[in-house]
């Protein structure tokens, strides 16, 4: 992602909404839609690892790197996502 980006503006905030693949993928099947090709357990076993490797380590470019527990009710979610969003506004 780094890479890809390296041209762009370097962001202030990224949020990681952490999600367990199980739960994601739970969640992909109860929305009734077809299945994206990416949207298998594996692929997401694999993008969440990374995510959370990034996170715990985060590189410069990615600015204040804040994970959220997605696995929370939609509005606990959304008040920490505006918590960090407004910390970080504050602190610019």
């Amino acid at each position: 992602v780094l890479t890809l980006n390296k041209l762009a503006l370097a962001p202030h905030l990224s949020i990681f909404l952490d999600v367990p693949p199980e739960a994601a993928m739970a969640r992909i099947i109860a929305r009734g839609k077809p299945i994206e090709r990416f949207e298998v357990e594996s692929t997401l076993r694999r993008v969440h690892a990374r995510y959370r490797q990034a996170f715990a380590e985060p590189p410069p470019g990615l600015g204040t790197a804040v994970v959220i527990d997605g696995l929370r009710e939609r509005d606990a979610v959304a008040a920490d996502v505006w918590a960090a969003v407004v910390a970080r506004s504050e602190a610019l």
